[in-house]
């Protein structure tokens, strides 16, 4: 199993696109989400840290289920779809 293979299992045991609860914000998913994909920073050498990630949100480099989330926005569960940095040059998508 390669990698990319283990994190998607991983991220589906954990319940990770189903969320929570029903009331989970974008940031909150995320950064969930982010304990088991370690987002690297745009920033700086290392992981993005929790207010980068909000910043994403803000930027529009988030995508959700197709539509760009504000960082306080109620999520719609399940996640079908997520894109990093869609417009950039190195695309996340998961």
């Amino acid at each position: 199993m390669s990698h990319c293979e283990m994190v998607v299992a991983d991220v589906e045991a954990r319940g990770l696109l189903v969320g929570e609860s029903r009331t989970e914000t974008a940031l909150a998913w995320l950064r969930r989400l982010h304990r088991v994909c370690l987002f690297a920073s745009r920033e700086r050498t290392g992981e993005a840290s929790a207010s980068e990630l909000k910043r994403w949100c803000q930027q529009g480099a988030v995508i959700v289920n197709g539509g760009k989330v504000a960082w306080d926005e109620k999520l719609g569960f399940p996640v079908k779809s997520l894109v990093l940095f869609p417009k950039g040059n190195r695309v996340t998508v998961l």
